[in-house]
């Protein structure tokens, strides 16, 4: 699965915080809500289920790529 945000790319210092606990990234100041953990979690789910997460950038914004495993039906 290939999530697209056509945001702003995410700065590449600050790419190793992505899925970090508690993760809040300042782009341009803005104010960010929540409690930093959706990226954490969705990965943290991923995993357990087999399969991985990742973030690529784009020139135009990011890609968040989910791979699970597939399972006999």
């Amino acid at each position: 699965m290939n999530v697209y945000n056509s945001g702003n790319p995410i700065l590449e210092e600050h790419r190793d915080r992505l899925f970090t606990k508690f993760a809040h990234i300042d782009e341009g100041g803005e104010k960010r809500d929540g409690f930093g953990m959706g990226l954490y979690l969705i990965r943290e789910i991923v995993r357990k289920h087999g399969g991985d997460m990742w973030y690529e950038p784009r020139q135009d914004g990011s890609d968040f790529i989910i791979i699970l495993p597939k399972q006999p039906v």
